[in-house]
């Protein structure tokens, strides 16, 4: 797990965490998730996940605070 993403995920409810779950599955075996978009501003073939849960955005753009938080991952991941 990469800084506090185990945490962010625990934060969310059960059912929540069983979706998220089962898109990470798919994408370990090979296939795509149910509902996925690019995020080239990451990396290369970086893909959000997009699970539905308690609220939704008000705005299509993702913050620079989580832009900068998944691309400090990808550096960790990489290294």
């Amino acid at each position: 797990w990469m800084g506090s993403s185990k945490a962010d995920l625990k934060a969310f409810p059960p059912a929540v965490m069983d979706d998220i779950g089962h898109q990470l599955f798919r994408v370990q075996c090979g296939l795509e998730p149910d509902d996925w978009k690019p995020m080239a501003v990451i990396g290369a073939g970086v893909r959000e996940i997009r699970v539905l849960h308690c609220f939704q955005k008000k705005t299509q753009q993702t913050s620079q605070h989580e832009v900068e938080l998944a691309r400090k991952r990808l550096q960790d991941v990489l290294r």
